[in-house]
């Protein structure tokens, strides 16, 4: 249900590589999500990415009006759509309650970076 929720709120975004999108897969979730879900499951019980999932279109965007160094230039790169859907599940299911419930040996009360 977790993945269906995720397809099902999808807003519209840039599309990767792959060329799916997000309201394709919004209006399919119905019947992506069983399937998607399966391949997300294998994907965390084999600590494998899909080799797909792995590729970026990387854009140089200038950060001053006339650049003249490569420094000059932040890079945007644009992964597909389920890569980006499993980063978010991975973030929100684990990390942030890591972040926000850590272990009493490991909990500093001074420690704030990466903290929502």
């Amino acid at each position: 249900m977790d993945v269906f929720y995720m397809l099902d709120r999808l807003k519209p975004t840039v599309m990767g590589l792959d060329a799916v999108p997000a309201w394709f897969l919004q209006m399919g979730a119905p019947a992506f999500a069983a399937p998607l879900a399966t391949i997300l499951n294998q994907s965390f019980s084999t600590s494998v990415v899909p080799r797909q999932w792995k590729y970026a279109t990387i854009t140089p965007v200038p950060k001053i009006t006339k650049p003249t160094q490569c420094s000059d230039f932040r890079t945007i790169s644009v992964t597909s759509l389920l890569s980006r859907l499993t980063e978010r599940y991975i973030v929100r299911t684990f990390i942030y309650p890591a972040l926000l419930y850590p272990p009493p040996a490991l909990y500093f009360s001074d420690q704030f970076p990466f903290r929502r």
